[in-house]
């Protein structure tokens, strides 16, 4: 009666089953690992944020008024602000 081994009363087996996981491997886990791809600007952020800016706005005058070429047109807006805050990040700061 010590040796056997009765079910909880909810069901479960309280058996322990011993498990043996592989040994860890560094490789494995950079193999799984994707690499990220980087690279180089060629162009600076506020060469490249006031062309996009430029590109949306053409694009935004050649399509009839209505829910595309407004959302063309926010995001012109949302890029003409993100190179005025880069300006003023870059400049120096003004002393009171």
């Amino acid at each position: 009666m010590a040796d056997s081994i009765h079910p909880s009363p909810r069901g479960i087996d309280h058996k322990m089953t011993p498990v043996v996981l592989p040994p860890h491997s560094r490789n494995a886990m950079e193999q799984r690992m994707q690499k990220r791809r980087r690279f180089k600007q060629t162009k600076p952020l506020k060469v490249r944020l006031a062309e996009e800016a430029v590109r949306l706005r053409e694009q935004a005058q050649l399509l009839p008024r209505g829910r595309l070429r407004d959302q063309i047109e926010k995001k012109a807006i949302q890029i003409e602000a993100a190179y005025e805050v880069t300006e003023l990040l870059r400049s120096p700061r003004v002393s009171a």
